[in-house]
């Protein structure tokens, strides 16, 4: 069942209401009056938490009054984000609008859409593609709802987000000014269905702001669930029409775009103003900045996957209006100033533009890899950034189109026309006006040539609405991009048509822990989080002889344009695929460092670029893969989902360590003495048990035992001591009296004492309370102190630890990364999933990722108590505990 999509965007301060007792809302608010941004004080807001449409419904048509949605109040806030309205909106409903208000009128169609003073082309553009399937528009817009029947000022949509469909209400108030739609509206003045899905789309994305500027794929696939595809017309496939084709049979939603390359420094176009462009124009770049520029361009030549462009948005532009139909704001008063905001979504480093724009992360040629990664023979250099066409304002060509601006395909056909054949493409501008001029233009002397039965059958209507068609060949000389958005196997109840199956992961990459980013940094990109690709069944086509499986994999960023208000930006993002080698087949561990050192890539994405969602289509052998998404750049945080369609059946999931203890630095085994199990604190006794030295002395007497299971410990006789261990133990009486017990102040003035003099450790040396933990993982009896055998067991595993800070301080700074943390834990013996390792470091890392000498060992101390406990409580071993009360305080308040 669909739930309430709640965005908890604010309402402004206002007096409280009193509502009469008995009833949730106050009586008087009859809904005849006109709203403007300051709220109706008669009227009590519904709390939506939890509750659905038809509740809300039901409860306001119960106690006679209009819905008014507290979570998108009709306030200027939920227009702007970044900055004060110009001007004082009103909020109408259409009964005070105009009369006669309709939800639909004869169907809901692409002609009812007529864009307003809101750069949301993009979105409208894929509306128009979902009104000419009765099914996907059946499913965004429930059916039983109308301004007459049940009508109770609310109304309801229903979206997909980041892997399910989400129900969201708003009421029917709308932003007007001079009593005329702000926004998008219908060619017929009296229908609404149009404006109200765009409020309830803005609603999801927190404002109508946030809609400005985007690609046409974003909403094609919050209105469908499916997946898309690019093609870029620089270099297009040679069976482009007959993919379209294929598209249209499939019932896929297609939208194009004219991308204008411009100069990010100085917004002069580039030499390739079509196509991919430089960085910089030659009138502000010296040689210098040029060096390097296309170095990689056409590297790609034949591939027509991962080529994306930028963002549309045509609020530069807005051309003439009908009288009757265009944007109010070209018809008597000042523009609303969307055009003068900034595009929170701009390249960022590196690029700027006045209007934002995407940066594309190229690969070189081979497999790729990371900096100086030699042993990667399919390297050879690493990942470097290619700027893509930068958007810029809507301008028209002499030809009628306009550039920067998302346009529908509404259907391809073919035309006999003197003889040959033409092939033609419809396309939709969501102006509602504004068209192509060229060949087969509504007025072109072409159709003159062509049979009245033609034209009808192509439907062709000779009226300015927005809507013309162009041959193919034009079509293909005058856009750069091409969308195509596949349908998911839930978009469509119709058997008939060719769906795909698809598996869904969701992940996080975190500051620290698991956002390594690309392979321009091979000692942290292993850490991304990896998800098992497997692939168990070839095509079935029957004209291709190669036993290979299609899948396409799509990774998309989530909440990006959402998160606008706090100043987020889409991430630059790509992912990598990976042949998982025959030892490694079958585990579900995560892949250490050495795999992708030594193992170059299968596949990848064309480019890393700062789009909502990265696609790319594959075709590979069957087999077990691995594949790793990252951002381009390492420490970026952000959520995503991660998507797998295939033709075929194919399973997709996250690879994670198993939790446990494992033995530290493996040794051969020897055949005539098996390695002594691990051997936890819990397990020891007071009775003199010798204990190993470190976690490298033994591990796991079954080589192949699952890591979570936990060795059963030895009882051996106590050893001679060796004069080593003589000398030590005399030391120790002299410290701790005559007792032979020390305390956490005496540990502390201890270890203090050693600690300082090894100068490259870089430590003030250990808190109180660091000794306090100390005593408390080896105090055996509950005494509150050390008795030598414990003592002695500590001393060994410092020594131990610290050998092992050693190693991965490689540059003698006093501390490690986060990321080199990770390795240090698995060669301390542990063994810890994702979550684990996040948890380590936002508890023990420093605001720059680094763990000093004391933060490590108070971890490896924490690891070693955590694990004493719940072997201690796991009576059974089979890796559950259950603790009541009092057990549960003891463990978290001494340990």
């Amino acid at each position: 069942m669909p739930y309430i999509f709640n965005t908890r965007v604010l309402p402004q301060p206002r007096p409280a209401p009193s509502p009469t007792p008995g009833h949730p809302f106050m009586h008087g608010s009859s809904g005849n009056y006109r709203n403007t941004a300051i709220s109706n004080r008669n009227a009590y807001l519904i709390d939506t938490q939890g509750k659905s449409f038809e509740e809300l419904r039901t409860l306001c048509l119960s106690h006679d009054v209009l819905f008014e949605d507290p979570d998108f109040p009709a306030h200027n806030n939920s227009i702007y984000f970044s900055q004060n309205a110009p001007m004082q909106f009103q909020w109408m409903r259409p009964k005070d609008i105009c009369e006669n208000p309709q939800f639909i009128i004869n169907g809901a169609t692409r002609t009812d859409i007529r864009q307003g003073d809101l750069g949301d082309c993009w979105v409208l553009a894929a509306i128009a593609c979902m009104t000419m399937n009765e099914e996907l528009l059946a499913r965004v817009i429930p059916a039983g709802q109308s301004f007459e029947e049940n009508y109770a000022g609310i109304f309801h949509f229903q979206f997909w987000r980041f892997g399910e469909w989400v129900d969201v209400v708003v009421d029917d108030r709308l932003p007007t000014f001079n009593n005329q739609l702000v926004f998008v509206q219908s060619a017929e003045r009296n229908e609404f269905w149009s404006a109200l899905l765009e409020k309830a789309y803005a609603k999801v994305h927190g404002s109508y702001e946030a809609l400005k500027g985007g690609n046409t794929t974003e909403a094609m696939e919050d209105f469908t669930g499916g997946v898309t595809e690019y093609f870029e017309m620089k270099n297009p496939p040679k069976d482009l029409y007959k993919i379209m084709v294929k598209a249209t049979s499939r019932r896929s939603l297609m939208g194009c775009s004219i991308d204008d390359g411009m100069c990010w420094r100085c917004g002069v176009p580039a030499p390739d103003s079509i196509g991919l462009v430089r960085s910089k124009c030659d009138s502000c770049c010296d040689e210098e900045d040029h060096e390097h520029e296309g170095e990689h361009e056409g590297e790609h030549e034949g591939e027509h996957e991962g080529e994306h462009e930028g963002e549309q948005d045509h609020s530069h532009l807005h051309p003439p209006t009908q009288a009757s139909g265009g944007s109010p704001l070209a018809r008597g008063f000042p523009r609303t100033p969307f055009s003068a905001l900034p595009d929170p979504f701009s390249p960022g480093p590196g690029a700027s533009s006045a209007q934002g724009g995407d940066i594309k992360f190229d690969f070189p040629d081979g497999g790729g890899g990371g900096r100086n990664l030699t042993r990667d023979s399919s390297v050879s250099g690493p990942i470097t950034p290619k700027i893509a066409m930068l958007t810029h304002a809507e301008s028209r060509t002499p030809m009628g189109l306009v550039r920067n601006h998302a346009y529908s395909i509404t259907g391809l056909d073919e035309v006999k026309h003197r003889s040959k054949i033409v092939q033609l493409v419809r396309l939709r501008n969501p102006w509602g006006h504004v068209e192509w001029i060229g060949p087969w233009s509504d007025a072109s002397k072409e159709w003159n040539e062509i049979t009245p039965s033609e034209k009808q059958r192509l439907q062709l209507i000779s009226a300015e609405d927005g809507e013309f068609w162009i041959s193919f060949q034009d079509f293909c000389r005058n856009f750069t991009k091409l969308e195509i958005c596949n349908l998911s196997p839930d978009a469509l109840a119709d058997d008939r048509t060719n769906k795909w199956t698809v598996s869904v992961s969701e992940g996080r990459w975190v500051r620290g822990c698991s956002a390594g980013g690309c392979r321009n940094y091979p000692d942290t990109f292993w850490t991304n989080p990896q998800y098992r690709l497997q692939l168990y069944d070839e095509d079935d086509d029957p004209d291709d002889n190669e036993l290979l499986c299609s899948f396409i994999v799509a990774l998309m960023q989530k909440n990006r344009r959402k998160e606008r208000r706090q100043g987020s930006t889409m991430l630059t993002i790509g992912f990598a695929i990976y042949e998982v080698t025959e030892e490694l087949r079958g585990s579900r561990e995560h892949l250490p460092k050495d795999f992708f050192l030594y193992n170059a890539s299968r596949a990848r994405c064309n480019s890393y670029i700062n789009l909502r969602e990265v696609t790319e289509r594959f075709r590979l052998p069957p087999g077990e893969y691995v594949i790793v998404p990252s951002t381009f750049e390492a420490h970026q945080e952000g959520e995503f989902l991660l998507r797998v369609f295939a033709e075929k059946h194919n399973v997709s999931e996250e690879m994670d360590d198993i939790i446990g203890v494992v033995g530290g630095k493996k040794k051969k085994k020897s055949k005539k003495k098996k390695n002594k199990p691990i051997v936890f604190i819990s397990d020891r006794t007071k009775k003199g048990q010798q204990q190993p030295e470190s976690p490298d002395e033994s591990e796991p007497e079954d080589g192949n035992e699952e890591s979570n299971k936990l060795a059963e410990p030895e009882n051996p006789k106590e050893p001679d001591l060796t004069p080593e261990d003589k000398q030590f133990k005399t030391i120790f009486k002299q410290l701790a009296g005559d007792d032979m017990e020390v305390g956490a102040a005496d540990l502390h003035n201890i270890l203090n004492k050693v600690i300082t003099k090894h100068k490259d450790l870089k430590t003030s040396g250990f808190s109180l309370e660091s000794c306090r933990t100390m005593v408390a993982l080896m105090d055996t009896d509950l005494s509150g102190k050390l008795g030598y055998n414990d003592f002695k067991y500590l001393w060994d595993k410092l020594k131990f630890w610290q050998q092992i800070f050693r190693k991965y301080d490689s540059d003698k700074s006093g501390s490690m990364t986060s990321y080199e943390m990770r390795l240090a834990i698995n060669e301390a013996g542990y063994q810890l999933n994702n979550q684990l390792y996040q948890i380590i470091t936002l508890r023990h890392a420093d605001e720059n990722l680094n763990i000093g000498f004391d933060n490590f060992i108070a971890c490896l101390i924490r690891l070693e108590a955590m694990f004493r406990a719940f072997k201690a409580f796991d009576k059974d071993g089979d890796g559950i505990i259950r603790l009541n009360v009092l057990e549960w305080l003891q463990l978290t308040m001494y340990a």
